[in-house]
């Protein structure tokens, strides 16, 4: 309609250096669905990008408190004129521990500081309840999963532990037989916690963190909850304990371990007008900019996300790359990128920077802290890359089976969409399955799912009418199919946590890690 349009590229870049621009241009252009382009900038070259390899969690994130200190010092800039970015909720915990070592102020944007997540205090309160019996804790847990220990129970708590001077604790103790609250909810859960307690005195506290969340049946209620971000903490959570215990070369007791923590929850509110550094997801942090930006735990499952990958496949490592981008063009002066080894709790394998690293020229950036000849080998190798397999299974003319639509015959392969346009049978429709839908099956030889033709005549028309006549009664079938626990499984494998499925490496003592079954 419009044969003389013209199309104009927007490359202009009025916030990064010419050096933050060409990490994030060799990064976004690895990308196959996007407007070919480099974004250019008249700005001087500016400093290099860094980045940092660490030998565990702690040395990456005290290199960020420590480079934190000297852009205060030698670019004489504020605390909020650095931000801190991250894949994930859970990264956060060995950023906050730092750089409160470091007396460094921060906000958390978007999100709740990690020892302030609901989950996490659950855990605390458990074991504060172990150790101090403080009612604070008793009210937050004694109910919680629900045991049925309503207002009334609580009530005639309150009034005798008021009256005999106890804590709440002690008075549900010694008071355990009275007609109010002798009630099974009560029982089990005063003997849950004289099982934890003798389990504390022969157990570490990574081990007894464990045995919490089996016990208490708070593992159930997460499990059941389904969110991904909960159960990434409480992992965070242990896999914290475990390193605490390596730096000691012994196991932590409750006692040692909540004086550790209380440097992380006792601290008081801040001002919100405080000058402080910014900690956000990269999610938060679209459309904005800063001019220190740092991009920390870069590393593979967590950038490019591995459930995000198991989902969605090739189009989730085209939109992780387009997260790193947004991450890389946030800033404006300097712009860092760490990650560190050890042992990935979320994806179940130790840990090695993310692809996107090597998709960077080593000349576009500078780095600091060595990389092993075996980390480099295993990228080259590909082996710590999540497998494609998006590549099409079918071609036009294969029938195939759905567990819900049942027989089909493939019509239609759309590479660009990635995905199927399926003529199913007995549904009388046609659907579009995507290439990575893991439930779909080829029928080899099957000389009776041929789909009616359009355009033949009367006598299609009378065969189908024959074939869907001799199906039986269709609501009843559908009914079958349709069953809302069915649906959910097969049209949401999203929901599916692949954590829970495997089985994570032993820690240092033998113990293998404790994990949410199904």
């Amino acid at each position: 309609m419009f044969p003389d349009c013209q199309t104009i590229i927007m490359n202009q870049n009025y916030r990064s250096t010419p050096n933050i621009l060409q990490v994030g241009n060799h990064i976004i252009k690895n990308n196959t669905v996007r407007v070919a382009k480099d974004m250019v900038t008249d700005k001087p070259a500016g400093f290099e990008v860094v980045h940092f390899h660490g030998k565990n969690d702690f040395e990456e994130t005290q290199w960020v408190a420590g480079e934190i200190r000297e852009i205060l010092k030698t670019e004489k800039a504020a605390y909020s004129d650095i931000t801190i970015l991250y894949r994930a909720n859970h990264i956060s915990r060995n950023i906050e521990q730092a750089l409160i070592k470091a007396n460094i102020p921060y906000s958390i944007f978007g999100g709740i500081k990690f020892f302030e997540r609901k989950e996490i205090k659950d855990v605390l309160s458990f074991l504060r309840l172990m150790v101090i019996g403080d009612n604070i804790s008793f009210l937050r847990i004694f109910n919680h999963p629900a045991r049925g220990l309503g207002k009334k129970f609580l009530g005639r708590l309150s009034y005798l532990a008021r009256e005999q001077n106890l804590s709440l604790l002690k008075a549900l103790q010694r008071n355990i037989s009275d007609t109010e609250l002798a009630k099974k909810g009560a029982v089990e859960f005063l003997k849950i916690i004289e099982e934890l307690q003798a389990i504390s005195k022969t157990k570490s506290i990574s081990d007894l963190v464990k045995d919490i969340l089996e016990k208490s049946g708070l593992a159930e209620l997460y499990r059941k909850d389904g969110d991904q971000d909960r159960l990434e903490n409480i992992k965070e959570l242990v896999s914290s304990m475990l390193l605490l215990e390596k730096e000691n070369n012994e196991g932590i007791n409750v006692e040692e371990y909540l004086q550790e923590v209380s440097l992380y929850t006792d601290l008081d509110t801040q001002n919100e007008n405080q000058d402080k550094v910014k900690l956000m997801t990269i999610h938060i942090s679209k459309g904005l900019e800063f001019p220190y930006v740092f991009l920390c735990g870069f590393t593979e499952g967590v950038i490019p996300s591995a459930l995000s990958i198991k989902e969605r496949r090739k189009r989730a490592i085209e939109e992780e790359r387009r997260l790193t981008y947004v991450a890389v063009t946030r800033a404006e002066k300097r712009f860092y990128i760490t990650d560190s080894e050890g042992f990935n709790f979320t994806t179940g394998l130790n840990k090695y920077p993310s692809r996107f690293l090597f998709e960077i020229k080593e000349e576009f950036y500078v780095r600091k802290g060595k990389l092993s000849p075996e980390i480099i080998q295993n990228n080259q190798a590909g082996k710590t890359s999540v497998p494609d397999g998006d590549a099409q299974a079918f071609k036009v003319g294969d029938t195939v089976m759905h567990e819900v639509f049942k027989k089909g015959k493939v019509i239609q392969v759309n590479f660009d969409k990635n995905e199927y346009r399926i003529d199913f049978f007995e549904i009388g429709k046609e659907k579009p399955i995507d290439f990575s839908f893991g439930f779909l099956t080829k029928i080899e030889g099957d000389q009776h799912a041929e789909a009616p033709a359009q355009g033949d005549g009367p006598a299609m028309a009378e065969d189908l009418k024959s074939h869907l006549g001799s199906l039986g009664d269709p609501f009843a079938k559908q009914d079958k199919q349709t069953d809302p626990k069915e649906e959910k499984e097969w049209h949401s494998p999203a929901a599916t946590l692949p954590d829970n499925e495997k089985e994570i490496q032993n820690d240092k003592k033998g113990n293998k890690w404790w994990k949410f079954g199904n």
